[in-house]
């Protein structure tokens, strides 16, 4: 192997800078905020939401913990921050990058459930 190669897999790569350095600035950050927040996704579990988008909280379990409340405004985890619940969902946001939760479907009550004879 040559020193060049052996030299290339020591550092990760910086895809935006390979971008700039191609002209593909606005597609390189288009990318990224595709990529980040799907790669990110399954760090975030939504347990809970309380109150609107401006003065809402969000009850979120990162990395299998236990859950934390978070309020609207603050930090979640590494950047990401509670932007606005709203309904059974809540959006974390991070670099123009947006990651919605969502609370699971209710089950349907079991006079739903059932036929009709």
């Amino acid at each position: 192997m040559s020193a060049a190669a052996t030299n290339a897999g020591d550092s990760p790569v910086d895809s935006n800078a390979v971008a700039k350095a191609l002209g593909a600035v606005a597609a390189a950050k288009e990318t990224e905020s595709l990529v980040t927040p799907a790669t990110e996704a399954s760090r975030f579990v939504l347990q809970g939401v309380v109150g609107n988008a401006s003065a809402g909280s969000a009850l979120i379990s990162i990395d299998g913990k236990t859950p934390k409340p978070v309020r609207v405004g603050d930090v979640v985890a590494e950047g990401w921050t509670l932007h606005l619940v709203e309904g059974r969902r809540a959006v974390l946001s991070r670099n123009g990058a947006d990651l919605e939760l969502s609370l699971p479907a209710l089950p349907l009550p079991a006079t739903l459930n059932k036929k009709a004879p």
